[in-house]
């Protein structure tokens, strides 16, 4: 009785080991990316606007083989119009309207949406990886995060991730943690004839690729075991890996996301009383995408 009741309970644990792990996020919004997003619309059109940038996530997580989700807990309504800058993150971590409502919403992670031009998105450098809720924030600019996946590139450094590694060569938080540019020949596409792949996963930024073409972004976290169709300039299939497991660049975000994510999950569970405001970001220590 004794052996059956510990197979029984070590099942359990190795099912809920394996269950996909939900990462809620809230979306505090700028009144200028308020007024872009809804246009004409109500409230309704920015809700729906948050499930979409969670669903784009949950789906990239799926096609790389992470047993991860996303959830929006809802979008906030904030009075600064905040830039895309280390200060302006600083002072987002250290907002009341936003630590009150991710606290009442149960919100892991702090995605702000702004409206003010320049980069895509950015999180400071200590944020990328991180085990402190405090930092888990990233603010995205609206319009490339609603065309070109850049919620889930902001997530993905908050996760542990970097750029690939001709653009970014660290090595932490994580060895594996890199975007993959796929730039290679496979002599054996789907109809016999050889095609060029050019495309990158989301962590990894655009480059001209050898066929002459400009890398397209695919919704992909690095994952060797993964493979993309890739559709030539001739019309032909041919099927890529979308990471590396090859000595000297590794780009296999798969091997440790779905650990990073479960960690990440359980920050709705800590209090959040944000980072000192006199801290400084040296340039350097700004990831700006």
């Amino acid at each position: 009785m004794k052996k059956t009741l510990a197979t029984f309970v070590l099942l359990l644990c190795s099912i809920a080991a394996n269950a996909a792990s939900t990462i809620k996020i809230i979306f505090p919004m700028t009144p200028a990316a308020q007024a872009a997003i809804r246009g004409l619309g109500s409230d309704a059109v920015l809700q729906s606007w948050t499930e979409s940038r969670a669903a784009e996530l949950t789906s990239a997580f799926q096609n790389s083989g992470i047993a991860l989700a996303a959830e929006s807990v809802g979008w906030v309504p904030i009075d600064t119009n905040y830039s895309i800058t280390s200060s302006d993150i600083i002072l987002a971590m250290n907002d009341v309207q936003i630590c009150l409502e991710r606290d009442a919403r149960g919100a892991d992670i702090v995605v702000v949406i702004t409206n003010a031009g320049g980069a895509a998105g950015a999180v400071i450098e200590s944020s990328i990886g991180t085990s402190n809720p405090a930092e888990a924030l990233a603010m995205v600019e609206y319009v490339p995060a609603q065309s070109n996946l850049s919620v889930a590139h902001e997530v993905g450094h908050l996760l542990g991730s970097r750029h690939q590694w001709a653009v970014d060569s660290s090595m932490t938080p994580q060895y594996y943690g890199h975007g993959y540019l796929s730039n290679e020949t496979n002599p054996n596409g789907e109809a016999g004839h050889a095609v060029t792949s050019c495309f990158h996963t989301i962590l990894a930024y655009s480059q001209p690729c050898s066929n002459g073409e400009t890398s397209y972004r695919i919704a992909n976290f690095s994952n060797p075991s993964v493979v993309y169709h890739y559709l030539g300039a001739n019309l032909w299939f041919a099927p890529f890996a979308t990471g590396k497991r090859a000595s000297p660049h590794f780009a296999d975000e798969a091997s440790f996301m779905g650990a990073a994510g479960a960690l990440m999950a359980n920050f709705r569970n800590t209090k959040i009383a944000g980072i000192p405001l006199a801290k400084l970001i040296p340039a350097t220590q700004f990831m700006l995408d």
